[in-house]
């Protein structure tokens, strides 16, 4: 049994499929890091030499991943940054905004960017690569890697939308009553109050929430009816970002659609964008 359990764990991590999945991935991640902590880990608002030392960090690897180089030891760094910024900033010394689940998913993120081969496509280690080659009149290397990093990016939204669907299970939720107090945090005075108050829509809209993120938590991670799915999922999530205050949350879960959707269809997808066609393809 374990002869097979080994087997089987050897075969999905010798799966090689295209790295711009993940490549687009890592350049989107390091964007919403910017975006959520810019301004935070700002070195204009540094007090004190660990703050000072966590900028330089934060800013230094989320560059260098940004651009490729060195593009897995980066990340690691990166996620070491993170974890320190979430752990001991957030945690130890009570900065709330480090310690959101919004700010654990992306640390997550530059670790799953660590694993995978997100330094062959669209990175100066491709670049350097493609010119080692060259020199050395080898062909040009591929865009291949392990695909079995990426996909540990499903599992994590999976298990997202389960416990989130779990928790919500409940008559409080589904009463309309636990979206009303949201509502009235947010909208409280506002034009649409009136109209998102209203219980026949509170219900409505908390059934319909429940019973799709109980979906997305089985078709994401079995990657079921893709184009429904990723509609699905997608539009949820610019309905979470367009009404309430989710900061990166929203933004981080729609470019973990890379991973849902297969890679080779990507690639596919963006060879087609620029007009490539693979060599014996019909013109």
């Amino acid at each position: 049994m374990m002869r097979e359990l080994r087997a089987s764990i050897e075969e999905i991590s010798s799966v090689q499929v295209s790295a711009r999945p993940i490549a687009l991935f890592r350049i989107g991640i390091v964007a919403l890091l910017w975006n959520r902590y810019g301004a935070m880990n700002g070195m204009f608002g540094a007090d004190s030499d660990a703050e000072l030392f966590l900028s330089l960090m934060f800013f230094g690897t989320t560059a260098l991943v940004l651009v490729g180089f060195k593009t897995r030891l980066a990340a690691a760094f990166l996620f070491a940054t993170l974890a320190m910024q979430y752990y001991v900033f957030g945690y130890g010394l009570g900065v709330h905004e480090y310690t959101h689940h919004h700010a654990y998913m992306l640390m997550l993120s530059t670790l799953i960017i660590a694993m995978g081969p997100s330094d062959r496509a669209y990175s100066i280690d491709r670049w350097l690569a493609i010119r080692a080659a060259e020199n050395a009149g080898k062909p040009i290397p591929d865009e291949m890697g392990p695909g079995w990093a990426f996909r540990l990016m499903t599992v994590q939204m999976a298990a997202l939308y389960f416990w989130a669907a779990v928790d919500k299970t409940s008559v409080f939720y589904l009463s309309g009553d636990w979206l009303a107090r949201v509502f009235e945090w947010g909208y409280a005075g506002h034009i649409l109050y009136p109209l998102l108050t209203l219980k026949l829509f509170l219900i409505t809209a908390s059934i319909i929430v429940l019973i799709v993120e109980y979906y997305l938590a089985a078709a994401v991670l079995c990657r079921l009816w893709l184009p429904v799915t990723c509609t699905i999922g997608i539009a949820l999530h610019l309905c979470f970002a367009l009404m309430l205050n989710v900061d990166t949350y929203s933004l981080t879960m729609i470019i973990g659609y890379l991973a849902v959707i297969p890679a080779d269809r990507i690639h596919a997808a963006i060879d087609r964008l620029q007009g490539y066609r693979p060599a014996g393809a019909p013109a």
